[in-house]
Order: C-alpha cells, then sequence, then structure tokens
C-alpha cells in the first residue's frame, strides 16, 4: 500500500513518515509539508492512506480532506494532531480515524488494520477490470456483456475517475458531445439500465454508486491493473506496453502519461 503523510512541520513529518513505513502492509511513504503537493501527487497516484496534520497555515487539515475525498475517494484518511478538539470536525467528514500526537506505529497500524478488516476482499476476488489494452471487466472469471457499446464507455470512464464524483453533464461532454439535452437524459437512462441489469446478473452491481444525477465508481469492490500500477506494483507496472484504454479517445493523455511514468521508473525491467 502507497501512503502519504502531511504535517507543516518537518520534524513531525520525518516522525510520521517513519511511523508510517514501519506498519506492516505499507510499501512505500511520500511526505509532504505542502498541502497543494499532496493533493497534485494523489492526482497522479494512488494512495492508500494519508495520514494529516489538522493546524496547518494556508490550508488546514480538515480542508485537505475535504479535497483528497474529492480526488481520490477510496484513500483512508486518519488525522494525526495535537488538539482533541477538532474531533467532532474529523467525524463530519468521514475521516477514517483521529490520533492525538505522538502516535506510535502500533497506534496506527490499529487504525489502518480497522478499516480495512471490514473491506469487501471477496468480492475483489470475484471482480477483476482491465485498462490496458481495450477495456474489460470479468466476473468470474467471464467477461461481463453489455448490450450497449457506450454502456461500456460509461463504466470505464468510470474506472479511469478512480471513485472521484462525476456528473452527467460531464458523462455527457464525454460520450455524448453535441447531443441534445433531451438526447443525453434518454442515453444515460438507457446505458444505466443496461449497465445495472448486467452487474446484477453476476452480482457485481456494489461497484457503480448513483445519487441523484451523480456517478461514482466504487473501487472497494475490484482489482484494477490500472490501479495497481498507480500504487507501483512493479509486476504490474513492467505488463504495460503503452495501451491503454484502446479505442476510447478521452484515454488518449492517461496513456501518455503512464508511459512517462513507466520511463522513469528505476525499478522497471
Amino acid at each position: 500500500m502507497k501512503a502519504i503523510a502531511v504535517d507543516d512541520e518537518i520534524y513531525a513529518l520525518k516522525d510520521s513518515t517513519y511511523q508510517l513505513s514501519t506498519v506492516p502492509g505499507i510499501t512505500e511513504v511520500t511526505g509532504f509539508t505542502d498541502p497543494q503537493l499532496a493533493i497534485k501527487y494523489l492526482r497522479e497516484n494512488i494512495v492508500d492512506v494519508a495520514l494529516l496534520d489538522i493546524e496547518m497555515p494556508g490550508m488546514s487539515g480538515i480542508e485537505l480532506a475535504r479535497q483528497i475525498k474529492e480526488v481520490s475517494a477510496s484513500t483512508v484518511i486518519i488525522f494525526l494532531t495535537a488538539y482533541s478538539e477538532y474531533a467532532l470536525e474529523a467525524y463530519k467528514i468521514k475521516a477514517n480515524g483521529y490520533l492525538l500526537k505522538p502516535a506510535s506505529a502500533s497506534e496506527i497500524s490499529k487504525e489502518i488494520e480497522h478499516v480495512f478488516e471490514f473491506r469487501p476482499k471477496d468480492y475483489c476476488k470475484r471482480v477483476q477490470v482491465r485498462t490496458f489494452g481495450r477495456f474489460e471487466i470479468y466476473c468470474d472469471g467471464a467477461p461481463i456483456a453489455f448490450k450497449e457499446a457506450k454502456t461500456k464507455e460509461m463504466l470505464a470512464y468510470l474506472v479511469h475517475k478512480k471513485g472521484v464524483t462525476v456528473s452527467i453533464a460531464e458523462l455527457a461532454a464525454v460520450l455524448w458531445p453535441g447531443c441534445t439535452p433531451d438526447e443525453t437524459r434518454k442515453n444515460l437512462k438507457v446505458c444505466m439500465v443496461d449497465m445495472l441489469e448486467a452487474l446484477r446478473k453476476k452480482k457485481a452491481d456494489k461497484i457503480v454508486k448513483k445519487n441523484k444525477d451523480l456517478f461514482l465508481i466504487n473501487t472497494d469492490y475490484f482489482d484494477c491493473d490500472y490501479y495497481d500500477f498507480l500504487r507501483g506494483d512493479v509486476t504490474t507496472i513492467n505488463s504495460y506496453t503503452g495501451a491503454y484504454m484502446t479505442g476510447y479517445s478521452w484515454a488518449h493523455f492517461t496513456a501518455e502519461a503512464l508511459n512517462t511514468q513507466k520511463s522513469n521508473d528505476s525499478r522497471v525491467l
């Protein structure tokens, strides 16, 4: 798992990164004194755990956590602070943990284990998403078939967004540029029904969430090569040959970014 620590005090940050690095399962830790740089990193990498200070100049840890939720919905957020009065605010934004400084590696580990203990591991084993080359989604080893080609592309785009909420307006601009609002609503309804029916037949419909006019993919419920690449899995990085979501124009820039990231990774064979 990849983790980040954010704290404006350099010595506190060094301690946080060290404690995280000793937690079982954490393979890579990156520290930031600047919250904006942390957000930039999250846009380019999948981060499993974020350990955040709360009182920081410019951007508080609470505001940083809100932005992390928008960029990477699946990231576990744990606050590490010297002040107990922020616990209610942390609860309101649905943080996963709250620790008072100084926190030991064992305390941090317990918070992380508590979260991941209840994640649907067996479900993930059933559903596999492949983005290298053409997009495919499998359940129990067999590909899931959709009636509409745009249904598959819609699901691919939600996977591409890595758990970030996507609006109807964004889906319309990506999937049906030039269509009228009425045509877009009709297309969305057809594709959403098609998607949910196909997923329900495989008992895999938990991977998609819809709330009014917003959609997102639940990244806890499947394994994905793109996500493994961003987590820094060397085997997956080596397996990437330059093709990502082939056939979808909106995926072109991500393919180029993955190529650059792979060429800059010293661990690649």
